[in-house]
């Protein structure tokens, strides 16, 4: 489908989905007020009409990144900035871990991963075993190892990155309960994900952040970021701290493309749900572009 008439898709999309004003919409919006609480009832609307057209946009991409062929993937990313940190490391064969947070395109990052580099992957089977098996082998098609979430998926992950397999990872879901501690997430306690801080740990790797942002040429920029040293923290809650605050900087330069939609605050240490309280009302803004 060509990127023109995807775009005009998903503005029709969006404004439809904004004119009925679900309850993903209004997460979308809450998210955007906890996150950003100096931002007028505008610039939300306007925010959460972008990120609304981004999820899309993102559907219509999926069948380009679980279907094409490689030359298409390849071709959809026009440019590639910080490769030679993820080049430097990888040639070592030293042990590395990539954290993707769910901005932009998560998919054709993967795919750029294992079409260049030996990668894996963690991957939680879906319920409906027939869409899992669709999602298994495309997820694999070039090349990348899926291992499951399971204690015995863990262990041959484990031994993948030891001998030099990228392992990439999206460190921002919301983990089950006892995987995970509270940590401020723009400036919010965010229930977040041990599993990171202990793959470091047990591997000795080295870390980087990335992310794939759809831009304007009708493609994708990858971009890849340095940790400083961040996998050299010892302790947890400052590492998810540090984390938390990558994200938050990699999230600032796309917020439209982030995955907004996400119930990330949904457990909180006090029990209070952030989704329950009343909606900040903001006005349907029309011309939203």
């Amino acid at each position: 489908m060509p990127y023109s008439l995807k775009a005009l898709l998903a503005s029709l999309i969006a404004k439809i989905r904004l004119a009925i004003n679900s309850k993903s919409i209004k997460t979308i919006r809450k998210n955007l007020q906890l996150c950003y609480p100096e931002m007028s009832n505008e610039e939300v609307e306007k925010i959460t009409y972008q990120t609304l057209k981004s999820y899309v946009m993102l559907t219509l991409e999926m069948g380009e990144a679980w279907f094409g062929c490689k030359q298409t993937n390849v071709d959809l990313i026009k440019e590639v900035e910080g490769k030679e940190y993820l080049d430097k490391i990888y040639s070592k064969k030293t042990p590395l871990i990539i954290a993707v947070p769910h901005i932009g395109n998560w998919e054709l990052f993967w795919n750029f991963l294992q079409i260049n580099y030996d990668s894996s992957a963690m991957y939680s089977p879906a319920k409906n075993a027939h869409f899992d098996d669709i999602m298994h082998k495309a997820r694999k098609r070039f090349g990348g190892n899926l291992f499951a979430t399971d204690p015995k998926g863990i262990l041959g992950l484990l031994k993948a990155v030891k001998k030099g397999s990228i392992l990439m990872i999206l460190p921002d879901q919301a983990p089950r309960k006892g995987a995970g501690i509270f940590s401020k997430f723009f400036g919010k306690s965010a229930y977040t994900m041990t599993l990171l801080h202990k793959l470091l740990r047990k591997t000795d790797a080295k870390l980087l952040f990335a992310a794939c942002i759809r831009d304007q040429n009708k493609g994708f920029k990858i971009s890849i970021e340095d940790s400083e040293n961040m996998e050299s923290i010892d302790n947890v809650d400052d590492f998810n701290d540090k984390m938390n605050q990558k994200m938050e900087t990699i999230i600032n330069k796309n917020r439209e493309q982030y995955q907004w939609g996400y119930k990330r605050f949904k457990r909180q240490q006090d029990g209070k749900n952030f989704y329950k309280q009343p909606e900040i009302q903001v006005p349907v803004t029309r011309n939203s572009t």
